[in-house]
């Protein structure tokens, strides 16, 4: 049998931890996708409606029928509106892109979050293929180190539609 006070002390540090994991699972949305300052006036020259959002977006198409059309994710914490180095050097290479921010992001309306976000890449992809008909093998995508944690994300939340997709 333990002691009282070993006893306390282990049910005192449990509810601690047990708090602590509470308020961090509620804080998640927050840790994981901190928008930038957000903006009233639009950086792109079109609008990808995502569920209930409108992502601000750029898109410019290739000078070369041959070249592919980039899918450009920015990583967390950043926004459309400081990201047009990376646009420029693609552009004058011969090749289209498609820069957007995440709902919530910048001038995009909404909420940044999980969900939202995976839809946010699937309306940008979609935008491609279905309304500027950007054939698959036209396609790239260039994604930076913090997009990959939420590229892993979508999978997981997201298994269960790719199961179906294969099987």
């Amino acid at each position: 049998k333990k002691p009282p006070r070993l006893r306390r002390i282990l049910y005192t540090a449990g509810i601690t931890l047990g708090i602590l994991l509470a308020l961090a699972y509620l804080g998640m949305e927050k840790i994981l996708f901190p928008a930038p300052g957000r903006y009233s006036e639009r950086v792109g020259n079109v609008v990808i409606q995502s569920g209930n959002a409108e992502l601000d977006a750029f898109f410019h198409a290739p000078a070369d029928p041959g070249k592919p059309v980039i899918l450009h994710s920015h990583g967390n914490g950043e926004s459309l509106r400081y990201m047009f180095p990376a646009p420029r050097d693609y552009i004058r290479r011969g090749y289209g892109i498609l820069v957007y921010d995440y709902a919530g992001y910048g001038a995009s309306s909404g909420k940044a979050g999980e969900k939202q976000s995976c839809m946010d890449i699937a309306a940008a992809y979609d935008f491609l293929r279905n309304t500027k008909k950007i054939p698959p093998e036209k396609e790239g995508m260039v994604h930076f180190a913090g997009f990959v944690a939420l590229m892993v994300l979508m999978v997981f939340v997201m298994y269960n539609d790719i199961v179906r997709l294969f099987a």
